[in-house]
């Protein structure tokens, strides 16, 4: 699941990369939940791949074990956010 989740996120945001001018890289990925349920199962199957670095009240910052390599390069910290109420 959360493989396919980077890479709808990636895809769906790939214009707007397109048009920052000198974008090179890109390691970092914000998923936002559809629920809090969705945001529980995200944070309990990241655990298992990644290191938790930071949690915060807006979301959990994971390092990735293997970062997932992307046209961007190589994808290594992931924040699962917390759904706004």
């Amino acid at each position: 699941m959360l493989g396919e989740i980077i890479n709808k996120n990636l895809n769906r945001i790939e214009k707007d990369l397109l048009e920052i001018k000198d974008l090179q890289t890109i390691d970092f990925l914000d998923i936002f939940p559809k629920s809090e349920e969705h945001r529980e199962i995200l944070d309990e199957e990241i655990s298992k791949i990644a290191m938790l670095l930071e949690k915060t009240e807006r979301g959990n910052v994971y390092a990735l074990n293997n970062p997932v390599e992307t046209k961007y390069v190589k994808l290594t910290y992931i924040k699962i956010r917390v759904r706004n109420k």
